[in-house]
């Protein structure tokens, strides 16, 4: 059996890759969603991301990867039993929530894999057994197996190669199979990526979660778990770009800045009067009207640019808060100050993919791209997720890093979200994100970034973003597998 809760097929290539490619504006991808039933827990000691997870719980995982073998980082064969394919970066990854709303791991890379008639060992004879009270099947050591499945580690995933095991961080494997071995008649040829195999020839589909806490060694296991998957989507995303016309309509209610504890600059938009370019602000794209304490920024009427990152064409408002860039250092927001810049939103939802508002910290100047963009905001992914996310843009590179990530609560009634970026102290150049929902707690990101590299100022920005052209569809062009592999 190819499963690596077994064996570490592949683990070389997963630990030796792990970096953040550019995001092309558009690219075509895969994405799975599954659905699983936790049925065994084998080891909970406790404290991991998984801890709360028990036997009947739930859990939804999300896999995305390429359309072709192209796609793929590196391509591994073993003889004319197995292949696997190992996606990184930006566009490709996975993400797993529990039922309690845990948040299991987000990561930029996974692997897919095939089976065709890959005959059981000795060494697989416990996880057989397993199988085999699960499903009520009959699997013997000997026999042959098609297999289809996903591996997923968290980024701070360490496997033991030598000794096939986890030392740190968290994996999840999903896999189908089929006992009789007729999913496949070989191996894929390239270009070509397998697809999920239809359900009536499923006999087994299974997860597998292990998670470890150590720095070496195999006794560093604090969760592991199996289940059944009780439903897979399989979408093939087709982003032809396509120009549209939509727009939205971003609501700030309150933009403050504090610096070295003193609140420098705070609008609460009550005058009504929209801001326009003058000694307080650089505006582009219109913003307004301003009424009831609020700002309107409608990109039906902003700005027509050209991002710096991913060559995509935007309409934009920006509002940028004038601080100074130049030689005295006394003046703006600088190396030596703390401060922080919070704003205020009603909490609506990006419609389409590519919408995204909130703020930001920046370093460009006319004629100059910054490398230190870091910002905030709640952003219609362009996987079709609603997230609140912390990011850097580097125009320099041409690069955009997602820094860290949650899902978006549109379930809960919030009215307002109150999001802030803050450098508490002149000791360190990491800039930390938060996000309030209404009147509740504020909830810091885990992950932090640095800023000032190569510059001595920063400034502070609001805004919001609809591209002029989008996939032809944020949601599947089709969907040939979707089906319910539930217990009869």
């Amino acid at each position: 059996m190819h499963s690596k809760y077994i064996r570490s097929i592949c683990a070389a290539v997963a630990s030796a890759f792990l970096y953040i490619n550019a995001m092309p504006a558009f690219a075509d991808y895969t994405r799975v969603t599954v659905t699983g039933t936790v049925s065994g827990v084998e080891s909970d000691l406790g404290g991991g991301t998984f801890f709360d997870l028990g036997v009947d719980d739930t859990i939804t995982g999300q896999f995305v990867y390429g359309t072709s073998e192209a796609d793929a980082t590196s391509v591994d064969s073993e003889g004319t039993f197995s292949k696997d394919y190992f996606f990184t970066g930006n566009n490709y990854g996975a993400s797993i929530t529990s039922a309690s709303g845990s948040a299991g791991f987000q990561n930029d890379r996974l692997s897919l894999f095939v089976d065709n008639n890959f005959p059981v060992e000795a060494e697989d004879a416990a996880i057989v057994d397993l199988i085999n009270e699960e499903f009520g099947l009959n699997i013997q050591v000997g026999n042959q197996l098609d297999g289809w499945g996903i591996d997923a580690e968290s980024p701070d995933a360490i496997w033991d190669n030598q000794n096939d095991c986890l030392v740190n961080g968290a994996d999840l494997e999903i896999i189908l199979l089929d006992v009789d071995a007729t999913m496949y008649d070989g191996l894929p040829a390239a270009p070509n990526l397998p697809e999920p195999p239809a359900q009536n020839v499923i006999d087994a589909p299974l997860f597998f979660i292990e998670e470890a806490s150590g720095s070496t060694g195999c006794e560093n296991i604090v969760y592991s778990a199996y289940g059944r998957i009780t439903d897979l989507q399989y979408e093939l995303i087709e982003n032809v770009a396509t120009p549209y016309n939509d727009t939205q309509v971003a609501i700030i209610d309150d933009f403050t800045i504090v610096k070295n504890g003193n609140t420098i600059w705070s609008d609460s938009f009550g005058d009504g009067i929209a801001p326009i370019t003058n000694d307080d602000y650089l505006v582009n794209g219109a913003v307004g009207p301003e009424s009831g304490g609020k700002l309107a920024m409608d990109t039906s009427v902003g700005s027509e640019i050209t991002t710096g990152t991913s060559g995509l064409e935007i309409v934009r408002h920006r509002v940028r808060k004038k601080t100074s860039t130049g030689s005295d250092i006394t003046k703006g927001l600088r190396t030596d100050d703390t401060f922080s810049v919070t704003a205020t939103f009603d909490l609506t939802v990006p419609e389409l993919p590519g919408e995204h508002y909130g703020i930001m910290l920046a370093d460009s100047v006319s004629g100059t791209p910054g490398n230190d963009h870091l910002g905030l905001g709640v952003r219609h992914t362009f996987k079709g997720d609603l997230k609140i996310q912390f990011r850097r843009h580097d125009n320099q590179t041409g690069t955009v890093t997602v820094i860290d990530e949650v899902a978006l609560d549109t379930t809960s009634g919030h009215e307002q979200i109150t999001l802030k970026l803050n450098r508490a102290s002149t000791g360190t150049n990491a800039i930390t994100a938060s996000y309030t929902y209404g009147a509740g707690s504020p909830v810091p990101f885990a992950s932090t970034a640095t800023i000032f590299n190569g510059e001595n100022y920063t400034r502070a920005q609001f805004m919001a973003v609809t591209p002029l052209e989008v996939p032809e569809s944020a949601a599947p062009k089709a969907m040939p597998w979707l089906f319910l592999l539930l217990e009869e």
